[in-house]
């Protein structure tokens, strides 16, 4: 596995740190619709028009940007999603089964959450496992992780719709968290994100997350 700092791009910037915990969101294939995709693809241009003050470091700018970008894409998702399957308490289940089924092995989780067209969860691989497989070369940790879980809980989810083909979009959304107050900030994000989708009344309620 790489133990360095890897950075990259496809049409979602990629950063990998050792040692960080992560925020990622996974949506499902097409659960974006195509009114969402040009909304957020012109977005995308206003955003790569804007001027960076002086004062903000490029990486910083970048990453400003970045959070507003998701946060459009979130909002697409809770709200105007096109596909939900896991309005299906079956496969919502089989989520969250996966997202826990190797956690205080291949990694920590700090918080989760399975919604009806995306899952959010912060995590951090653990070194210990980290350091028992340096064979594993062309990927990062959290590639490993999100693979495994990804295919694992497609597998199950398809049989029980009774699918074939892909069930999750290719690329998720990831973000180094940097600090113990952005970490508590996204915790809060993630736990909070049933009632902000107008699902359930309090985060207590809903039965597929942290």
């Amino acid at each position: 596995m790489r133990d360095g700092p890897v950075f990259r791009r496809r049409h979602l910037p990629h950063w990998d740190i050792p040692g960080a915990i992560y925020f990622i969101t996974t949506c499902l294939q097409g659960s974006i619709p195509a009114e969402g995709l040009l909304d957020l693809a012109r977005y995308q241009k206003e955003l790569d028009a804007r001027h960076r003050p002086a004062e903000i470091p490029a990486d910083e700018w970048q990453r400003r940007l970045d959070k507003l970008h998701f946060a459009l894409a979130d909002e697409w998702l809770d709200l105007r999603a096109a596909v939900r399957h896991l309005e299906d308490p079956r496969l919502a289940a089989e989520v969250h089964s996966a997202l826990r089924h190797f956690a205080n092995e291949r990694y920590d989780v700090f918080a989760y959450v399975v919604m009806p067209s995306h899952m959010h969860w912060v995590m951090r691989p653990r070194e210990e496992w980290i350091a028992a497989h340096p064979e594993i070369t062309d990927r990062t940790a959290r590639e490993v992780i999100m693979h495994s879980v990804k295919r694992h809980s497609a597998l199950k989810c398809n049989e029980l719709l009774g699918f074939v083909g892909t069930f999750w979009q290719a690329e998720s959304y990831d973000h180094c968290i940097r600090d113990l107050d952005e970490l508590l900030r996204c915790i809060a994000y993630v736990e909070n994100n049933p009632v902000k989708a107008g699902l359930v009344k309090s985060a207590a309620e809903w039965k597929y997350s942290s």
